[in-house]
Formats: structure tokens, C-alpha cells, sequence
């Protein structure tokens, strides 16, 4: 090695033994390290406090404003978010020391800090021996004064000490709060112990000197030097845990209020350092190089801030309600801002998930005003749900995610009889959601602007005499019920383009658009933009011209006005708006406030008036709040609550909640059909009509004693119905409905009994009907035949139009319903009397459903001249992309659509139905038809042996129509018959496939045909099982309802465990209940209680359960001995018996006790006397336990007594004077007795001459 190595290595280590030496003086001195004195801001009344205690807080710095406060538990970190006063209360919710710190906004540094120490609740109870003894710190100055608090029930019972070296002195007052000055520098004890002087905790504390502080504050210098000089700091990171640590986290709202993040921090090379939480006490590491924030509001997702120059992390950061700055022209749906001018780095990058289209940004923005002052600038596109990114800059920018999705228009087109005017006119209704500012208390809408674009375009434009457009905000989609509000018109002739405002929306009332509107308060309002334009066009002469008008709404904005929370608010929780069926109330409300709160009172009009009901004088701040009240009758109620808070504030909730009281059931008559009625049809439609005092949430059509469908749009006092695809059969129906309130009301129980033959449809439907239309939709039918005489519809087109031509509907399916393959062709053919150049059809085929929706099935066409020209047959194919399943309850719907391509003239077309060209063929229509299963063989029950076969035969059915793809399964369970639990034979179990068979069997399709499939079986396990046949289809299932027994022979005797009472027993009862557990493959045939080897007691199979315990209640007892077991034997006469058998002792006889000594009027001459006794039993080599009583008081229990042996007992301290004595034994089966009473006499014999 090179010598300069060498002198480097050993400079090094010399350097390494000073620092060794240094850091152990430093941890001395740390260890009696006090901080240095500050200015004098904050103090509390006492150092020691329980859990829930006042803490008042004495704060004297001036300004007040320039510092916040943070309060450090164990557990917790509070931050004070208000603005300051000098005094402010907190009240402690765990135990141990906390920590009080002022600390100046400007510099973040600690301005003066204090302790204090809390105290669990004194109880009643046995005083844990943790934490029993506790100081408000455990390292104090000279002359600094002691609070201790101990934790402990009764203190009268306890004792506490003090000791220093070899000074012990005892508190003789009240030892649960105490204050003193220790003696000396060094350490100090506090020693608890109880009455009898055990010692229950010794707690340590040490006193230090002032010098120790400026020594301690040297000693960091040096290591400071020492680290430096030796250049290693990558290998002694460790130490920097010595090093003093000033960087800090701040966090916050424009309000000052510390907001919650996740911070995970990385070095250089980009390897996480600590994740931590912003409301968790840590320190900054060192060598860190980026820091990604995400806040736990969802403000943003993430900031990943890079290149860190500087230790403080200061960062502005907040939810902006998207109304507060308002862009024109747009809907602003989220806004946040981000005030990075309080740290120093290289760039930061913002991560946030899109709910609106665009995102803009405002530079010139006031973070604390939260105001922009400039203009708007879009940043980029947005897609909703997806994640973006940007760079963040400096400037203090506003964020705002805006949205132009909101789309809603109208049109219409008319075209002029001959020699008369034409009307074109169109309105529509669009909802609108707004989002609620959060926390928002009050809140309205007082302007409102819509961009809409007039056109009116068409043959008629030159000849326009009149037009009136018009925009209106609406509460709901009803004009003329006085919740609407004008928001502007025109009377333009023309194509337009404009902006409608309304800058003066009403803030209260039935017009106006508040919290009190708003049925999701506070999170949206839904409301309605509503449109409408009309224009009238009177051509010359005989002229006919087509005239289209149409209105679309471009953007629109509006401003928000709410009332946030002051010092003092309340938030009604519940009940708000609720049904409820019972009398009881119980209202639940949260005050906040930044002071005490002083009381809070219910206010409800029960009685009719608003009155007083209740008030709490102890309500809990920033917490849910609760009063009780009964309600005599039902009925609409309405409450608020009023609390005053220490300042004498006194505020109610912004608004009255109400809630309805309804206690009664609905009421459902059923109308028809009637009781006991028959019908022929599959489909049935049930009616009926329910009455209530409040609105119905649902009812439910109950068939069989289940529910089969339910309705939740339900109109109370008007008939009502249900249509069900019924199987035949008689069965059993009623309607059951909730209110509101969740009463249930349920109608009388009906039958009904169908027989219907199941319809096999065709793949061809045609267009089928009675009459002819003529400007009109032909609403007609689809049938697998025409009815023989040909109608037609008639339609003469506006140029540039579509009308519906057709609308035809096929009978319900009925049955089991219908299917249609993906793939499947379906062919659209239409017969027209003539062609038209002009005309293009479009067909769509449906499934339409008992509620109303529809889902298509295939279509050709746009309803434009995307489809097929008209011709005199015009045919069209499409190809089905998925499976359709139809119910029995369905119906088929063939809309078709004819589109006039002519710009301006009118063309006709007549379409010819019940015609053999007139029709829509669907390729494979399946009608599907009902699965059934029978097991029928074996034929009877079959007792078999292990690894004996037997023939498992299905007979599957599929009544009227076609299975799909059918697969069938042979199933057991050793239950019951009526278990729900089945099994499919396998490989394993009782019973198993036998060799190569199968399970299931695939049969594939049957058609309205029965087969059979036969499965080999074999025993393999002792046991009963019980075997059927199960079937399921591509949409059905079906099990057998007959089943066999079929028992493996068992050749092994039953398990018996016999259970209590255990061997050796004893016991003085007549009468004995003795438990065993019996287990078998098969059947128990019953079980035998044998009592000295002979038969006492026998049990059938009736009563006894396999694989459980059982029990025999044996009376009759006497004084003996007894050996017991239990015999059982199976359904094949297998017979086991528990071994070994048991023995019980019956012992009725009482103990007998012979006092030895003293005996009657002994004089002994010792404070020690011996008593000596033999405790006696019938039965020999037992142990019985006395209780030796003196004085009539007892001295000494459970001493054990060998039977017949002399049993000694010392007792000590016996005062001169005459005694008594006796003994009590009890033997091992229980039986008492006690002995005579002997007196006995202590002297003196120290009084007495030789």
C-alpha cells in the first residue's frame, strides 16, 4: 500500500476516535439536554389534565395573526385552522404527554412551546400497572417544579413515595395531583405500592443543570466539524439523526387550514427515501431530490416536484367551486388552485383525472381572494376519466376543467296545403346537471345565459310572415306550473345566431333555482334548459314549399351565489326529506363552531306550531348531535335546531328539513282476474290498484308464493297491471306493495288456472291488418300468416324527410319465449304499389318487453339515403351480431322508416300489407320449448355392495319447442330427498362413475321429442344416498321430482365416542346424563345404554342422530360403584361399542370430620398453634377439602385432606385468650359436612416463675 494511503487511513481513524468520544459526551449531554429559555407567549392553568378536560391555552404574542398553533400528541397532530385568539380551549382525548407550539408564519419557526400532561378518567376500578404514574416530562432544569399525576381508583388504598439517593419520603395528602421541587441534579424515583406495601410501579425522572445546555449545544458543533473534515458523510448517514432538523411541511387552503397529503420523497438516483402523511410528526430526510404529493381530498391526484433546492416544502393547494370564476361561454365542471411560490425547484408536473372536455388556466390569480383577475387561457383537450399531466409553472394559477357536451335542440318541417299558411314549431326540454359548491349552507342561481342558433331553411324561407324563439329555465319539464324563469326570445325571420341572458333570476320563491329546489342538496341540481321556435310561411298562390326550422343551443353559463359556514353553523343530518313508519324520532344534526358551544335546541311543529322541544346544554363541537322525540300521529313534519356558542352566536340551520310520519300499510285490491279463473292463454295479465296516504316505492307480482316481477312506477288509485308468462297449470298469485315509509301492503291470495298450447312460430312474419292509413304511421301486426285481404298505407313525404310508415307488433311469444342465432339472416321484403327514385327505406327489427324497453335486433338503413330505393318489391338483408334470448313476455317490432331524398317537394309512396311480398323473415327462428327430467331407473330403492353397479336412467322431454343444447347429469346427496344441495356422481365419493363413463351426457337439441340416457354407477363408500336426474339447456334447467334410495352395504360397526361424564367420576346425583357421539356411512338402527354389563337402556333410530352427539338420562342412583359404556348398531346389524368403559363413583353419603387437636378447653402456651384433624369418607384413597374456621371467622380454605390420614394446619399470631375451632369438608362428588366447635385457651407462660 502507497505510505500517503497509509497516513490518510490513519488520520482518518484518529479523526474516528474523536468523534467516538465526542458523540458519547454528546449522548450525555443529551441526556439532561433542556432547550434554552424563549420569550414567554403561551401558558395553561396546570400541567396535568384528564381525557375530555378543558385545556385553556393562553396565548400573548402579538400579532396574533402572525403565528399558528399545532398541538402534538403521542398519536395525533392538531392544527389549529381559525384565526387565533389569546384564548382557546381543547379538551384531550388520550392519554400522555402532549405539546403545545407557537410557531411564526414568516420564519415557521417554533416562537415558544409547552407540555402538558393527560390523564385516563379516573375510574373505580383496578389501576392497570402501565402508566400509572405520569409527569409532564421526564427530564427537567433545577429548580424546575414536578407535576405528577397517578392514575389510580381509591386513592386512599395506595401509597406513593418519593425517593433521591438515599432520601425516601412518603406524601401523606391526596397523592392524584401533585407538585413539587426535586433536591438535587440527577435521577429521581416515584414508588406506588398498595396497603400491604407491594410495590405497583417505580417511575424515573432526572433533574439536570442549565450548563448542560450550552455544553450540549458545543458538542453538536464539533460533530459538525469532525463529519465535515472526514468527507464521509454517505457512510455515516446515521448520525444525522444528532443533527437538528428545521425544514418543515406546510400544506394549505387559502383559508390557512392544513390539508392532508401523502408525501414520498426519493434521492437522486430516484429510490424512495419515506413515505409519510402531512398530519404526521417527521422530519424532511436529507439527500432528498424530488417529492410527489398526493392529496387525500382529491384535489389533484399527484405534484411530482423535482430538483428541491431549499428544506421547506411550502405549498398553497385547494378545491375552487367551478362557479366562482366563471368562463364565458362554457360550463366549468371542476376547478383547483396551485400556489408553488413558497419553494424552490427545477419543475413539477400535475397529474389530475378529467371530468370535464378542455382544461383552461388564469395566471393572474389570488390565491387567498380566490379570484381571477386576467383572462383565461385553454391549456389542452381533456377526455373524461382519463388521467392528463402538465408542466407547473410559478405563477400561482387557477385550474378549470370546462365542458361543452351539452347538447339540445329541436326541429320541425311542415310543407303548406294548397292556397293555406304553413306552421313549422318544435320544443324540447333538456336537463342540466350543476354541481353544489362543497359546503356550501345556502345557495342560488341569479344568472343564466344561453348561445343558441336559429336556422330556418327550406323552400318556404322567402315567405316567412311570422317567428317567435324562445328560452326558458325550467325546475322541471312542465311550462305554466310557475317554477319556470325566462331567459330570452327573438322574433328573427332568419337564420340567427344570438346570446340570451337573464342577469335577474328570482332568489327565492316558486321560480327561483335554490338549495330549496334542489333535490340532491349539496351535492348537484338538476334542472332544464327548455327551446322553442315557430315559424309561419304563407306561399303565393297555389305554390306548396317546405319550410324546416330549427333551435340548438350552443352554450350556455350561469352564476352561483352560496353561503359558506361562519364561525358558527349547523348542518341538519337526518331525518331530511325521509318516510318513516315509526313514531320514535330520533334527530341527528352536527354544530361546528370555532368557540365552546353553549347549548342547542330542537325545534319542531308537532304540535302545529314551532316550538321548543328539547335542548342540550353539553352538545359536542364538529360532531353528530342527537335528540329524541315521539310523535303521536302521522303526518308531514318540519324541524330545524338553534345553538349558541360562548360568544353568544346564535345561529339555525339555513333551512328547515322535513320528513313524513306514515305508519299505515297500503291498501291492494286485486281486480281481475277473479278468483279461481281459467284461461287459455300462456301470457296473463294481471290488475290491480293500491291506495295509500303517500306515493308507492313498488309492487311486486307474487306468483307461487315468489316474487316474479316488480314495477317501481307505480300511480296510486288507478288500476295497474302485470303481464307474466305462466307455465299450466293452477297456480297461485297476489300483488304486494311498499310505500314510501316501506309499509308493506299486501292483497288477498288469487288462483288461477292456465291451459295453453304452446305456439311453434314460423321464420316468416308479414305485415298483417284490418285498415287502410293515408298520412299516418300504419300501426299493424306481425302473424305467420296474412288474414287474405291486402291493405295499404299511403304517405306523401316533405322533401328532406323521414316519416315511420310502419309500426307493426307480433303476439306476445308466450311459453318458454324464443331464439334467435348470432349470424342468423334476417331478410326485410316490402311490396309498394309504385317505385320512387325519391324514396329509401329503412327497416329495424326489436324485441319489445313487458316494461316498455326495447333491444334491437338487426336493422338496414339510416333513415336516410343509407337505405333501400323504394322499388314494387324492395328487399334488403342484415346479419344478427349476437345471441337474442325473448321472453314469454316479448313481442317482435318491425319499424320501417321512408326518407324523401328530394330537397324541397313533397314525394308519395303506398305500401302494400297482408301482402305475400310484405313481410320480414328471421332464418332459425327458435321457439323455445319447456325442459323436463325424470329418473326412471332404478325403479325401486337398491341396497348394493361396494363396487356393485347399477343402471342410473334420464328421461329428458322438451314440450312445445326446442331444447338447445341439452346436457344432463346423474346427481346424489346423502341428506335428504329435499336437500337444495346436490352433487354430480364423479370419480369420488359415495357413489362414482363406473370405469370410462361420463358426466354429464351431451344430447344436444331436442325438438318438442322425449330421450333417454342411461349412466353406470358404482358404490364405493358405506352410506344411504338418495339419486335423481338433472337437465339444463342454453336457457332452461330441470330436475326430477321422483328420486330412489340407494344404500352401499356397510360392513364396519358404528364409532361410538362416549363423551361425559368423564372416567373416575364422581358424583351424588340419583340422576345422570351421560353424552356419546355415534358415526356410521349408513343409517343408525339404535344404541344400547349398558350399565354393568347389562342392558339399562336402548334407543331407537328415531332417536338418535348419526354424526352427532346423543345422550341417555339414566335416574335411580345410589351409593356405588358403576361401570358404563354405550353400545349401537347400524341398519346392516353392525354392532360397535365404546372402549374402554368408564367408571362412576355415586357418593350420597356425607364426610365425617375427628377434631385431634386442641382438644375441648386445651391451654396452649404459644401464639403458634397446630391444628390437627382426620377428615373420613366411605370411599377410601380419596383426597377431601376442608376450610379451617377460628373464631367463627375462616382462616384458611381448599386444604386437602387425605381420607383417613391426620391432616396438620399451623396458624400463627394468636392473641392470649380463649379461642374456637372447627372444621368443614366436602368430598369429591360434592357432599358437605362439618365438625363439632372446640374451645381452646392461649396463656402467657413468660408471666409464670420456674
Amino acid at each position: 500500500m502507497k505510505p500517503d494511503s497509509n497516513n490518510k487511513i490513519k488520520r482518518s481513524m484518529v479523526l474516528l476516535v474523536v468523534l467516538v468520544l465526542v458523540l458519547t459526551g454528546l449522548t450525555l449531554a443529551l441526556s439532561q439536554n433542556q432547550t434554552p429559555p424563549k420569550l414567554l407567549y403561551l401558558s395553561i392553568e396546570k400541567s396535568a389534565y384528564e381525557i375530555g378536560e378543558k385545556v385553556t391555552l393562553i396565548i400573548t404574542a402579538d400579532p396574533l395573526d402572525a403565528y399558528e398553533l399545532s398541538i402534538n400528541s403521542e398519536n395525533n397532530l392538531y392544527k389549529y385552522s381559525g384565526e387565533l385568539q389569546n384564548n382557546i380551549d381543547f379538551y384531550p382525548k388520550e392519554p400522555g404527554e402532549h405539546t403545545v407550539e407557537l410557531i411564526s408564519k414568516a420564519s415557521q419557526e417554533i416562537a415558544d412551546s409547552l407540555s402538558f400532561m393527560v390523564a385516563q378518567t379516573k375510574e373505580t376500578s383496578k389501576p392497570s400497572t402501565s402508566n400509572i404514574i405520569i409527569t409532564d416530562k421526564q427530564e427537567y432544569v433545577k429548580g424546575e417544579t414536578v407535576t405528577v399525576v397517578v392514575n389510580v381508583p381509591d386513592s386512599e388504598n395506595y401509597k406513593l413515595y418519593y425517593e433521591y439517593k438515599e432520601f425516601i419520603h412518603r406524601y401523606m395528602e391526596d397523592i392524584t395531583h401533585i407538585k413539587f421541587v426535586p433536591i438535587d441534579l440527577g435521577t429521581h424515583y416515584l414508588v406506588l405500592k398498595d396497603k400491604n406495601n407491594n410495590e405497583i410501579e417505580r417511575y424515573e425522572f432526572k433533574v439536570i443543570g442549565e450548563e448542560d445546555i450550552e455544553q450540549t449545544k458545543n458538542l453538536k458543533e464539533k460533530v459538525k466539524d469532525i463529519i465535515e473534515e472526514l468527507g464521509t458523510i454517505e457512510e455515516l448517514r446515521e448520525i444525522e439523526e444528532l443533527k437538528e432538523t428545521n425544514k418543515s411541511v406546510s400544506i394549505k387552503d387559502s383559508t390557512g387550514r392544513i390539508k392532508d397529503a401523502i408525501l414520498s420523497f426519493f434521492d437522486k438516483p430516484n429510490m424512495q427515501v419515506t413515505t409519510v402523511s402531512t398530519l404526521t410528526t417527521f422530519d424532511i430526510p436529507r439527500f432528498v431530490e424530488s417529492v410527489e404529493i398526493s392529496p387525500t381530498d382529491n384535489t389533484i391526484e399527484k405534484i411530482e416536484i423535482k430538483g428541491l433546492r431549499g428544506g421547506n416544502i411550502n405549498l398553497g393547494l385547494e378545491k375552487v367551486h367551478p362557479l366562482k370564476n366563471s368562463i364565458r361561454g362554457k360550463i366549468p365542471v371542476k376547478s383547483y388552485a396551485i400556489d408553488p411560490t413558497g419553494m424552490n425547484f427545477t419543475n413539477a408536473t400535475v397529474t389530475q383525472t378529467a371530468t370535464g372536455t378542455e382544461l383552461w388556466k388564469c395566471k393572474e390569480y389570488n390565491f387567498e381572494t380566490q379570484t381571477c383577475y386576467g383572462t383565461w387561457e385553454k391549456v389542452m383537450t381533456i377526455i373524461p376519466g382519463q388521467n392528463y399531466t402538465f408542466i407547473l409553472t410559478p405563477e400561482d394559477p387557477l385550474f378549470t376543467e370546462t365542458r361543452t357536451d351539452v347538447t339540445c335542440s329541436c326541429q320541425d318541417t311542415d310543407t303548406n296545403p294548397p292556397r293555406e299558411m304553413g306552421r313549422a314549431s318544435c320544443n324540447v326540454s333538456c336537463p342540466v346537471t350543476i354541481d353544489v359548491p362543497a359546503g356550501a349552507q345556502t345557495g342560488y342561481l341569479i344568472n343564466m345565459s344561453y348561445g343558441v342558433s336559429i336556422s330556418i331553411t327550406g323552400g318556404g324561407v322567402n315567405d316567412v310572415t311570422s317567428a317567435s324563439h324562445r328560452g326558458r329555465f325550467d325546475r322541471d319539464q312542465t311550462y305554466g306550473n310557475g317554477n319556470e324563469a325566462t331567459v330570452g326570445s327573438s322574433t328573427s325571420q332568419g337564420s340567427i345566431t344570438t346570446t340570451w341572458i337573464n342577469n335577474s333570476l328570482h332568489t327565492s320563491g316558486s321560480a327561483s333555482f335554490t338549495e330549496l329546489t334542489c333535490d340532491n342538496w349539496a351535492d348537484n341540481c338538476t334542472w332544464y334548459v327548455y327551446l322553442s321556435s315557430t315559424v309561419a310561411f304563407d306561399p303565393p298562390g297555389a305554390s306548396q314549399k317546405t319550410l324546416t326550422t330549427n333551435i340548438s343551443l350552443i352554450n350556455m353559463s350561469y352564476t352561483w351565489n352560496y353561503t359558506e359556514p361562519g364561525n358558527l353553523s349547523i348542518t341538519l343530518n337526518w331525518p331530511d326529506g325521509d318516510y318513516i313508519n315509526y313514531n320514535n324520532i330520533t334527530f341527528n344534526y352536527t354544530p361546528v363552531s370555532t368557540v365552546n358551544l353553549t347549548n342547542c335546541t330542537l325545534y319542531t311543529n308537532r304540535t302545529g306550531s314551532f316550538i321548543n322541544e328539547s335542548t342540550d346544554s353539553s352538545p359536542d363541537n364538529n360532531q353528530s348531535n342527537y335528540f329524541n322525540l315521539s310523535f303521536g300521529s302521522d303526518g308531514n313534519y318540519k324541524w330545524n335546531v338553534l345553538c349558541y356558542d360562548s360568544d353568544n352566536n346564535s345561529v339555525w340551520a339555513p333551512n328547515n328539513y322535513t320528513f313524513t310520519i306514515d305508519t299505515a300499510d297500503p291498501t291492494v285490491n286485486l281486480e281481475k282476474p277473479e278468483d279461481g279463473n281459467y284461461t287459455d292463454k300462456s301470457i296473463v295479465t294481471f290488475y290491480y290498484n293500491v291506495s295509500d296516504t303517500n306515493n308507492i316505492k313498488n309492487c311486486s307480482l307474487i306468483i307461487d308464493g315468489a316474487i316474479d316481477q316488480t314495477d317501481t312506477s307505480v300511480t296510486r288509485d288507478t288500476s295497474q297491471n302485470f303481464a307474466a308468462s305462466l307455465d299450466n297449470g293452477e297456480h297461485a298469485w297476489a300483488v304486494w306493495c311498499y310505500d314510501l315509509a316501506n309499509n308493506l301492503g299486501k292483497s288477498e291470495n288469487r288462483t288461477i288456472n292456465v291451459s295453453a298450447p304452446r305456439m311453434i312460430w314460423k321464420d316468416r312474419w308479414y305485415e298483417t291488418g284490418t285498415a287502410n292509413y293515408s298520412g299516418t304511421t300504419a300501426d299493424i301486426s306481425l302473424a305467420n300468416q296474412t288474414d287474405g285481404v291486402q291493405n295499404q298505407a299511403y304517405y306523401s313525404i316533405p322533401g328532406s324527410s323521414t316519416i315511420t310508415l310502419v309500426s307493426a307488433f307480433s303476439p306476445y311469444i308466450g311459453g318458454d319465449g324464443a331464439y334467435i342465432g348470432s349470424g342468423s339472416t334476417v331478410t326485410f321484403r316490402a311490396a309498394f304499389a309504385a317505385a320512387q327514385n325519391n324514396g329509401y327505406v329503412t327497416w329495424y327489427l326489436y324485441s319489445q318487453h313487458a316494461n316498455g324497453s326495447q333491444t334491437q335486433i338487426c336493422s338496414f338503413g339510416d333513415n336516410s339515403s343509407g337505405g333501400s330505393q323504394v322499388a314494387v318489391i324492395t328487399e334488403e338483408t342484415c346479419i344478427t351480431s349476437s345471441d337474442h334470448k325473448l321472453l314469454g313476455t316479448d313481442r317482435l317490432e318491425l319499424k320501417i322508416y321512408v326518407y324523401n331524398s328530394h330537397p324541397t317537394q313533397n314525394r308519395a309512396v303506398t305500401h302494400l300489407f297482408d301482402h305475400v311480398n310484405s313481410y320480414v323473415n328471421i332464418e332459425n327462428f327458435i321457439s323455445l320449448g319447456h325442459l323436463e327430467a325424470n329418473l326412471i331407473a332404478p325403479g325401486v330403492d337398491l341396497n348394493i355392495s361396494q363396487n356393485q353397479t347399477y343402471n342410473h336412467t334420464c328421461n329428458i322431454t322438451c314440450v312445445g319447442g326446442t331444447c338447445l343444447n341439452v346436457s344432463v347429469w346423474a346427481q346424489y346427496n346423502s341428506t335428504s330427498p329435499s336437500s337444495i344441495s346436490w352433487t354430480n356422481i364423479s370419480s369420488t365419493g359415495n357413489l362414482v362413475l363406473n370405469g370410462s363413463e361420463t358426466n354429464p351426457h351431451n344430447i344436444g337439441n331436442i325438438n318438442q321429442t322425449s330421450t333417454n340416457t342411461t349412466f353406470i354407477i358404482k358404490g364405493d363408500q358405506p352410506s344411504t344416498n338418495y339419486v335423481r336426474c338433472y337437465a339444463e339447456s342454453k336457457y332452461s334447467s330441470a330436475s326430477s321430482t321422483d328420486y330412489k334410495k340407494i344404500m352401499v352395504i356397510d360392513t364396519e360397526p358404528p364409532e361410538i365416542n362416549i363423551l361425559t361424564p368423564s372416567d373416575n367420576n364422581y358424583t351424588k346425583n340419583s340422576t345422570i346424563i351421560f353424552y356419546f357421539n355415534v358415526s356410521d356411512p349408513s343409517d343408525i338402527k339404535n344404541c344400547q345404554f349398558i350399565l354393568n354389563g347389562t342392558v339399562n337402556d336402548t334407543k331407537n333410530s328415531s332417536e338418535i342422530t348419526n354424526n352427532a352427539v346423543n345422550n341417555f338420562t339414566i335416574s335411580g342412583f345410589t351409593t356405588g360403584i358403576y361401570n358404563w359404556t354405550v353400545n349401537c348398531t347400524d341398519v346392516w346389524n353392525n354392532t360397535g361399542r365404546a372402549t374402554p368403559q368408564r367408571t362412576l363413583y355415586v357418593d350420597q353419603a356425607y364426610p365425617w370430620i375427628n377434631l385431634n387437636y386442641p382438644g375441648q378447653w386445651d391451654v396452649v402456651a404459644y401464639e403458634t398453634v397446630n391444628f390437627n384433624w382426620t377428615a373420613n369418607d366411605n370411599y377410601n384413597n380419596i383426597n377431601l377439602t376442608c376450610d379451617l374456621y377460628v373464631n367463627g371467622a375462616l382462616n384458611q380454605s381448599g386444604i386437602q385432606s387425605p381420607e383417613g390420614v391426620p391432616t396438620n394446619w399451623t396458624v400463627t399470631n394468636f392473641p392470649i385468650g380463649n379461642h374456637t375451632w372447627y372444621v368443614n369438608c366436602s368430598d369429591q362428588a360434592g357432599n358437605w359436612n362439618w365438625s363439632v366447635t372446640r374451645n381452646f385457651t392461649i396463656v402467657d407462660t413468660s408471666q409464670q416463675s420456674d
